[in-house]
């Protein structure tokens, strides 16, 4: 998800995924802006796909882009190279992103909540 906030003074942004400014106004500056973000990314949970990433790493070498929030436990995958779409890569690896992992959880706590 990337977020655009919008105000009528001051700052507004574009961020990413990650929360990272893509591009922002400022009081002194235009007041509005446009910027490219790149769709293939995923946050994927960092355990157990960590013990991936070096044969993601050798298999895709420069068109990927891994970045490991260590406190926060979670990595974001990152296409570099239009051919390559993040959710093949996902899938030959047997990896979910946090979206899909949290999903699966929801459903899992919502099912267990009925059999309570």
């Amino acid at each position: 998800m990337y977020i655009v906030t919008s105000t009528q003074k001051d700052t507004s942004k574009i961020c990413d995924i990650t929360g990272e400014t893509i591009a922002q106004t400022g009081r002194w500056q235009r007041n509005w802006i446009c910027a490219p973000v790149n769709p293939e990314k995923a946050f994927i949970p960092r355990w157990p796909a960590v013990s991936l990433f070096p044969d993601i790493q050798k298999k895709y070498g420069p068109r990927l882009r891994l970045t490991t929030f260590s406190e926060e436990e979670w990595t974001i995958m990152e296409s570099v190279d239009d051919g390559l779409k993040i959710a093949d890569v996902l899938r030959e690896f047997n990896l979910k992103s946090m979206h899909a992992t949290l999903k699966e959880l929801s459903a899992a706590y919502k099912k267990a909540g009925e059999k309570a």
